[in-house]
């Protein structure tokens, strides 16, 4: 057998063996897709203020501003995001309160 095949079936087992551990850990498959979903969106809100970080000294040289409005750019968009979550909340609440989505269990 070629070693990239011994490689490739280490591989898998590990992952299968990672993968099954952590759904023990947090209690079914469907607890840990919530999780790798908001890990997700956590990794690209962070994603999303580093690279306003990134690239200060070149907004700050073409738009004119300084490091008040970078920051402002920063907590805008925190905001809007924070804001934009309030409605998703109040309706998913709502589906789970009517029954058209099952709650928790």
């Amino acid at each position: 057998m070629r070693r990239g095949g011994y490689l490739d079936r280490a591989a898998d087992l590990l992952r299968h063996r990672v993968r099954d551990t952590l759904r023990d850990v947090v209690g079914g498959a469907a607890r840990l897709r919530v999780i790798v979903l908001l890990v997700c969106v956590l990794a690209l809100d962070a994603a999303d203020k580093a690279s306003i970080g990134a690239t200060a000294v070149q907004l700050e040289r073409d738009l004119h501003i300084g490091n008040t409005s970078i920051g402002l750019l920063v907590t805008l968009a925190t905001g809007i995001g924070a804001l934009a979550t309030l409605p998703v909340g109040i309706w998913w609440t709502g589906c789970i309160g009517c029954g058209c989505w099952p709650g928790p269990s």
